[in-house]
Formats: structure tokens, sequence, C-alpha cells
């Protein structure tokens, strides 16, 4: 049995966007939860032994609860957090926020952020991404939020704070990809959120010192 929250992350992963889920939730660093900074090795696995003993599959985000139930898999771990600290919702507008989790992690994530920032994938993969799939998820994105300004309901969720790292990611490998009105001002959006920011600058701190290490 634990007190608090334990949020097992590498910088600058998806695990950012549960990072920030907590913080928006309203809980405390160190009174409410604690990050554990792991690192990514080949097959952008987790090298830590210690780690493996905890997951199996070796993948972050893994968040262990504070009565001590170990949530792995990122679209369960941000659905699980909203039920207990988003807002009311109707079933359907659960619905929509279930299907933009899945749709940011199946289609954008693991079909191209994935080998895009992989270094043992081959550049055809990396350029395949950026160029052919990219642009078309975008304009569906886009298209999305010129109406609304979160992916769903009236403020943000977890699937914003994973729609918005997966965009933020993407401007580093496709900058101009990302330059439609409607994305750039949602990202203007989400730095407003302090927990958004909070989590971004933290992880960008960690990845930048490990760059230089």
């Amino acid at each position: 049995m634990t007190e608090r929250w334990t949020l097992y992350a590498a910088p600058m992963t998806c695990a950012m966007a549960v990072h920030a889920a907590l913080l928006e939730a309203g809980l405390e660093p160190e009174r409410d939860f604690e990050v554990r900074w792991v690192h990514r090795g080949p097959g952008r696995q987790i090298a830590e032994a210690e780690f493996a003993a905890l997951n199996a599959k070796r993948r972050v985000p893994c968040l262990v609860t504070p009565d001590g139930e170990l949530l792995t898999e990122i679209v369960g771990v941000l659905a699980h957090l909203d039920t207990l600290h988003g807002p009311p919702r109707s079933p359907a507008e659960r619905r929509r926020l279930i299907e933009w989790l899945a749709f940011v992690a199946t289609e954008f994530h693991q079909a191209i952020l994935g080998p895009m920032f992989d270094p043992q994938s081959p550049e055809a993969a990396k350029a395949d991404g950026a160029q052919r799939l990219l642009p078309p998820l975008l304009e569906v994105v886009a298209a999305h939020l010129e109406t609304r300004d979160f992916a769903v309901g009236a403020s943000p969720s977890g699937a914003d704070y994973y729609l918005g790292w997966a965009l933020a990611l993407a401007r580093f490998g496709a900058r101009e990809a990302v330059a439609h009105p409607a994305l750039l001002a949602y990202l203007e959006r989400l730095s407003a959120i302090e927990g958004f920011q909070k989590a971004q600058a933290i992880n960008l701190e960690r990845y930048r010192a490990l760059a230089v290490a």
C-alpha cells in the first residue's frame, strides 16, 4: 500500500501526457505523486532491470495507484485518470474521449511518431511517415479543432495532453506540416494550461540534460 501515485516516465515520451493529467487533476508533486525517471534503450524499451521486474512490457507510461495497482498503456491510464478527476461526462462524451485517445495512440503515435524518432528506424520509414502519413492525419485533426477549443467537451482532457504532446513532437520532425492555423492555435491554448506547460518544461529539461550527458 502506498500513499501516493508513482509515475514511471522517460523524458519527452508520451508519459508526459500522464504527467500533465496528474498536475491538472490538482495533485501536488511529491505530496500526492512522484515521477521516477527511467531511460529507453534499444527497441524503445526501458533499459533498467528493476523496471522490467515491475512491468514486463518495458514501456512507459507506467502508473502505480495509491493502492498499489499497476496501470500500463496510455489509453487506459488517461481514461482512468479522467474517470477519477475529470468533469462529469455523458456516455457519448466518454466514448468520444476513448475514440480520440485511441486515434492518437494508433494513427499518430505508433504509426508515425514511433518510427520518426526511433534511431533504429530506416530513413525511408521516417520520411514516409513525415511526408505521406502525417499530412492527411493532421488535416483530420485540424478540421476537428476548427470548430472547438479542445478534442472532447468544453475543457481540456487527457486526450488533449496526449494530442498536444504528439503535435509538439511532430513539429520537431516535420515543422512545416504542423503549420495549420487551427493546430497552432490549439497548441497555444494548451501552452496556457498550467499542468501541461509545467509537464512539458520538466520533460524538456530532462531530455536536454540527457542529450548533453
